[in-house]
């Protein structure tokens, strides 16, 4: 009775033992598509920031032509399916290593994305339309943001996003990747470049080539105060840029006219002011060498011992600015006549300031 005894006392121990035995160490996610190419980002040279499209080294957008196309274009079904007329000007992209396809409607002078939808159309099935991995804001889609499908560390994926504004350093995307049936959990990941600003031609009126070496400082310190100010510029007051000094009486009450009267065409307050004494391009195109007209600072600014008005802006055709901040120099009131001198300076990307990702 005893062995027997000791022996269940035996067995009750090791099956208590089993029971509080404590569980293993837990496995940690594995990190997200952001967080892994964040990673990369960090790791890249200061170098290739200098690059037109610096994500290309990571990532690999879907190509056009694809070859649904053709079967969206003539199918009716699938036109209701998207509740889209037939005479919509569609097209599509295609992801051929996942087999999924793109569909938008990009029309306007910003190339916005007016509808976006997502389909799967593999050989010898029925395409079926899959559903968005989050929603989307078909307002922000212009210009400098768009949504694509693309290889992302050679994983299928969905991304949106890109720049707030055609100037600005920052960069954010929302990504989700594609599991083989359906969209894994999406992430977002942000990033700001560094720039630079270095001084690119100046150009002087005639007899005023002393005055315009002594401006160049000035103009540099007013180009410099343009890029770190939010627009819009004008509305952050002209002592943010011109400094303390109170302008004199007739600058004032010419300032003042400028916003509440008519402007002369080819002047300071036109809406497309001129970029004056333009001279050889040294191979710059003209996209670097004219104002655009967005968000253009007009501010009295003192140079040895006199008032002159400076405009200051980025370059750039129309409302498309380039990678330069552009100042000009007028004696009042600021006709094309009353130029005296104008300044290029050049933004370039030097490197990498700032990666981060997070979950939804």
């Amino acid at each position: 009775m005893k062995r027997w005894i000791w022996v269940g006392c035996l067995l009750g121990s090791g099956m208590w033992g089993v029971r509080a035995q404590a569980p293993g160490p837990s496995v940690p996610p594995a990190p997200s598509l952001c967080t892994r190419l964040a990673a990369e980002m960090r790791e890249a040279p200061a170098s290739h920031w200098a690059s037109s499209d610096p994500l290309s080294r990571w990532v690999v957008r879907a190509e056009g032509g694809s070859p649904f196309a053709e079967t969206l274009s003539s199918d009716p079904v699938w036109l209701a399916e998207l509740g889209l007329e037939s005479d919509r000007r569609l097209s599509v992209s295609h992801l051929r290593q996942a087999q999924l396809h793109l569909i938008e409607e990009v029309g306007g002078t910003a190339n916005c994305q007016a509808f976006v939808a997502l389909a799967r159309a593999q050989a010898g099935q029925v395409p079926r339309r899959l559903a968005l991995p989050f929603e989307l804001d078909l307002k922000n889609l212009c210009t400098t943001r768009s949504a694509d499908l693309a290889l992302v560390l050679g994983e299928p994926a969905f991304m949106v996003g890109g720049a707030p504004s055609m100037t600005s350093p920052e960069r954010e995307y929302r990504l989700a990747p594609w599991t083989g049936e359906a969209w894994g959990s999406s992430c977002s990941l942000r990033w700001t470049e560094r720039t630079a600003i270095r001084p690119g031609q100046h150009f002087c009126a005639e007899g005023k080539e002393k005055l315009c070496a002594a401006g160049q400082a000035l103009a540099l310190r007013l180009a410099k105060a343009y890029e770190a100010a939010p627009a819009p510029r004008q509305n952050q007051g002209w002592a943010h840029f011109a400094g303390p000094q109170v302008p004199s009486k007739p600058m004032l009450d010419f300032m003042h006219s400028l916003f509440t009267l008519p402007p002369e065409p080819d002047s300071i307050g036109a809406d497309n002011p001129p970029f004056p004494l333009v001279g050889p391009t040294d191979g710059n195109s003209l996209s670097l060498l004219n104002f655009s007209n967005a968000d253009l600072l007009r501010v009295p600014v003192k140079l040895q011992g006199r008032w002159w008005l400076a405009l200051v802006g980025r370059a750039g055709i129309g409302w498309r600015q380039t990678d330069a901040v552009l100042v000009s120099l007028f004696a009042p009131p600021g006709r094309m006549a009353d130029a005296v001198a104008s300044y290029q300076f050049l933004v370039k990307t030097t490197g990498l300031q700032r990666v981060s990702a997070s979950g939804d």
